[in-house]
């Protein structure tokens, strides 16, 4: 009889401790868990972030290309307007003075 009390005593001490194991283990899951979903949040959050940069710089390279061609299309105007200026002074200079009136 005292052997089975002893017996037993020590399977209870067993399974005691392993109780307690097993909610040392569930506590550090719990944690884990939470640091997980945190982790999650701030992936998704610098996930986010890259993806608005991403699209900055999309539109920063859209501007860039639209002033470029702005930039050649009024160089070309001004190219042009110079041209033009340029055939007036030789048409009205052909009276020989050097002025477009003719006149010193």
């Amino acid at each position: 009889m005292r052997t089975l009390k002893t017996r037993f005593l020590r399977l209870e001490i067993k399974l005691q401790a392993k109780i307690t194991t097993l909610q040392i283990c569930k506590r550090n899951l719990r944690k884990l868990e939470d640091e997980l979903a945190a982790a999650r949040k701030v992936s998704s959050e610098r996930q986010l972030t890259v993806t608005k940069l991403y699209k900055s710089f999309l539109q920063l390279q859209d501007y860039n290309d639209r002033a470029k061609t702005a930039e050649e299309d009024l160089k070309a105007l001004v190219d042009s307007a110079m041209a033009e200026v340029d055939m007036a002074e030789d048409a009205t200079t052909k009276d020989g003075s050097g002025y477009e009136n003719g006149m010193a």
